[in-house]
């Protein structure tokens, strides 16, 4: 059986880590206005 992929990540100050494995569900990128408030960018890229 295959390995699992392994995905980490971290808050903007590095206090907390999360690590996931397996493949993304669905990933995509939105930019209505409820995503570019919450990420203050023109943008938000997502994975689920």
């Amino acid at each position: 059986m295959p390995k699992s992929k392994s995905h980490t990540g971290t808050c903007f100050c590095g206090a907390v880590e999360v690590t996931v494995t397996g493949e993304p569900a669905a990933m995509g990128y939105c930019h209505c206005d409820s995503c570019r408030q919450w990420s203050a960018g023109p943008v938000n890229a997502f994975s689920l």
